[in-house]
């Protein structure tokens, strides 16, 4: 059975599609919106925290140990997703778009969930950083 050039160049662009897609909206940066009820994260794998639910807000200069990826991407720098943490046994949640420090940890909810993030540029991750300290001071 011969597949015509036609069906051979829609399946090329289609996997093509399918490969590419995910890498490039990995690729592009969440943003931090914060309102009076919530902490938005936007983006792939974007999260939307209730302010009552913060617990903790710090800058650490490594992540914690992570042995494996549940459900995310990981691509040259770039980490987003779900990953198990050995070090803190449970899943977190990583949105990086680099591998240098710092990094941003929100701990939030009942079980402390974790969201850790950062951005290429390191005075990024800083102004989110304060932005998000003055909540936590003002609960």
């Amino acid at each position: 059975m011969k597949i015509s050039s036609n069906k051979k160049a829609a399946i090329v662009v289609i996997v093509s599609l399918v490969v590419i897609l995910p890498i490039a909206i990995a690729y592009r940066e969440s943003s931090v919106i914060v309102d009076s009820k919530q902490i938005r994260i936007t983006g792939m794998y974007g999260e939307r925290i209730p302010i009552e639910q913060l617990n903790q807000v710090f800058l650490a200069n490594t992540l914690p140990a992570i042995t494996m990826r549940t459900n995310g991407i990981a691509i040259g720098s770039i980490r987003k997703g779900y990953f198990r943490s050995s070090s803190l046994q449970q899943n977190v949640k990583l949105l990086l778009h680099s591998r240098s420090a710092p990094f941003l940890y929100i701990i939030y909810g009942d079980n402390d969930k974790h969201v850790i993030l950062n951005f290429r540029n390191p005075e990024k991750t800083l102004e989110v950083y304060e932005q998000l300290r003055e909540l936590v001071k003002n609960e």
